[in-house]
């Protein structure tokens, strides 16, 4: 028979020092990515470089966050390089995230940009609270939206490469999208990750929040946009 060993843990501790560490390290990348993003916004001489060299600057960013995943995928086990590599990656992915960002402020839309931040933790949060409570499982669904992230994927890179304009149906179906991953990794994160999967795991929920964060960020500039246009048109029939 199987006998208790005091030299392990029970099973309860390690999925709690697990989802410790993944929450730990998901704290710290977005710690990084506010302060990376207000220093993109808030900086004169960064924002202004940005402004001018906006292509270089993203695909600069986005390239280095890619490869340094490719690499972390290989060697998510090995420490110290699995932290290095996250710490790269997280710098690089910010600094993506803090060039839009810029973009954004500059285009006068900075309250904009608090707004979906707030929206996207209101979100995160209440989804996390629903993926840990509900008896449902939505892991079986994660191909059903693998499927529909390609389909926007190919949709996006359809519409840049013909000059197409992304309306705002797009918008919305990738926060539906990123919505249901956020459960979906969640229930991974509680349930089916090993608890040496603890960088895989926050990797995948920062992901997930950062895409949310700019679909709900596309959403409300254009609503902004349209209110703003419609108040002008106003302004126009009344003079």
């Amino acid at each position: 028979p199987l006998s208790y060993s005091p030299l392990l843990p029970p099973l309860s501790l390690l999925s709690f020092g697990f989802i410790r560490k993944v929450y730990g390290l998901l704290s710290l990348q977005f710690a990084l990515t506010v302060a990376v993003a207000s220093a993109c916004m808030l900086h004169a001489p960064l924002r202004n470089w940005i402004l001018a060299n906006s292509a270089t600057a993203y695909y600069g960013s986005v390239l280095p966050a890619f490869l340094c995943l490719l690499v972390l995928m290989r060697c998510k086990d090995t420490y110290p390089t699995n932290v290095q590599c996250l710490t790269f990656f997280t710098a690089a992915q910010a600094f993506s995230i803090g060039v839009v960002c810029a973009l954004y402020y500059a285009a006068g839309y900075g309250a904009v940009i608090l707004e979906a931040a707030a929206l996207t933790t209101i979100v995160f949060g209440a989804l996390s609270l629903f993926a840990c409570q509900t008896k449902i499982d939505f892991t079986v669904y994660s191909g059903l939206l693998y499927s529909l992230l390609v389909s926007l994927v190919v949709w996006g890179i359809f519409c840049s490469l013909f000059g197409f304009s992304t309306n705002g149906l797009y918008s919305w179906l990738g926060t539906l999208v990123f919505c249901g991953y956020v459960v979906i990794d969640t229930q991974m994160i509680m349930n089916k990750f090993g608890v040496d999967d603890y960088i895989i795991a926050a990797i995948e929920l920062y992901l997930d929040i950062l895409n949310l964060f700019l679909y709900i960020l596309s959403i409300l500039s254009e609503s902004n946009s349209y209110l703003g246009l419609a108040s002008r048109r106003r302004a126009r029939k009344t003079n």
